[in-house]
């Protein structure tokens, strides 16, 4: 299929509605390529972002898997001769939908150094369903000394 000088479509035989059928279908399908790739450029962008603390520092990917970490206030935190309690409720991370108290004991593992001047936690839930069993500290980032 090819155009006339007066801008007409000639038709040179049989397959050419197959052939222009194919054309379209791939240009298709490079266009689709290219929102694929704009789209995974985009969500990755997204992902990394979302695992930034407010302030711009990283959380530990090796924490939350690039989710569920967010800033908790002061208040929320005690200090005790053992660790840190934290009692969270519904509204102080985004990850916690019943009130509750994490211990977490001096020497913890999950215990990291806060890249600011606040405290922050990595809520984890183990199931699709958001139940008060479910979720754990995954990781508890703290101020270092003389920062809170």
């Amino acid at each position: 299929m090819t155009f006339s000088e007066t801008g007409s479509v000639q038709d040179f035989g049989p397959f050419n509605a197959l052939d222009h059928a194919r054309f379209a279908s791939s240009r298709e399908a490079i266009g689709m390529i290219g929102l694929f790739l704009a789209a995974t450029m985009f969500l990755t962008t997204v992902a990394a972002d979302a695992h930034d603390a407010s302030t711009g520092w990283a959380y530990s990917t090796a924490c939350c898997s690039n989710q569920d970490c967010a800033q908790i206030e002061d208040v929320t935190v005690t200090v005790t001769a053992e660790g840190y309690e934290v009692a969270l409720a519904p509204g102080d991370h985004p990850m916690v939908v019943a009130p509750r108290v994490y211990l977490i004991p001096f020497g913890d593992d999950r215990i990291r150094d806060s890249g600011d001047h606040h405290y922050h936690a990595c809520i984890g839930v183990t199931a699709p369903q958001f139940q008060y069993e479910q979720q754990r500290m995954i990781c508890f980032y703290r101020p270092t000394a003389g920062e809170s």
